[in-house]
């Protein structure tokens, strides 16, 4: 609806805010000639709805994949070895938020203890498939006032500091005289 909109655009407009509630992504027709919904919550709510009470497990692990880095492949010990496509893990989410029993504080203790030993090993690579889960895990502990985030922001600092990755540990420091020690 937008064709003066360069893709760059458009892919900063969908990370600015909600995906999943985007104009493009929200029933983007007003009319369907297969009578299919035209929402992608919709759409994933659907499937969502079809899994029976059996199935408890199978949304916990859904739920705990979506506090994951998505697009990125999930260390077995967080959750088998799987991936989770950005707007899935953001319905995934949505989905925790609004249960009666959130996994992410016990993925953040999960995660906490998990990155604690692969610091202790002393070997930073130990780290490497952690990395991204760890960042992403720590933001949203933060935004649910999680009082382990901190431990979990810290961890990430210390494997950045590991890494001599200065930028990334101190963003907000100016690489101009004023910001030098």
């Amino acid at each position: 609806d937008r064709p003066e909109l360069p893709v760059e655009g458009y892919l900063a407009e969908l990370e600015a805010g909600s995906a999943l509630e985007h104009t493009s992504l929200r029933d983007w027709a007003e009319h369907s000639p297969t009578g299919h919904l035209t929402s992608l919550a919709a759409t994933f709510a659907l499937s969502w709805e079809r899994l029976t009470e059996g199935d408890e497990l199978a949304k916990q692990l859904f739920k705990i994949g979506g506090y994951c880095a998505p697009n990125i492949p999930i260390p077995r010990q967080i959750l088998a070895s799987r991936r989770m496509h950005s707007l899935l893990a953001e319905f995934a989410r949505l989905q925790d938020r609004d249960s009666d029993e959130s996994v992410l504080p016990d993925l953040a203790e999960a995660m906490a203890e998990i990155t604690t030993l692969a610091l202790e090993s002393g070997l930073p690579e130990n780290m490497r498939p952690l990395h991204e889960h760890l960042d992403f895990v720590a933001r949203s502990a933060e935004e649910s006032n999680l009082q382990i985030s901190g431990a979990l922001w810290n961890n990430l600092g210390m494997n950045l500091k590991d890494l001599a990755d200065y930028e990334e540990t101190w963003p907000q420091m100016s690489t101009t005289s004023e910001g030098c020690c």
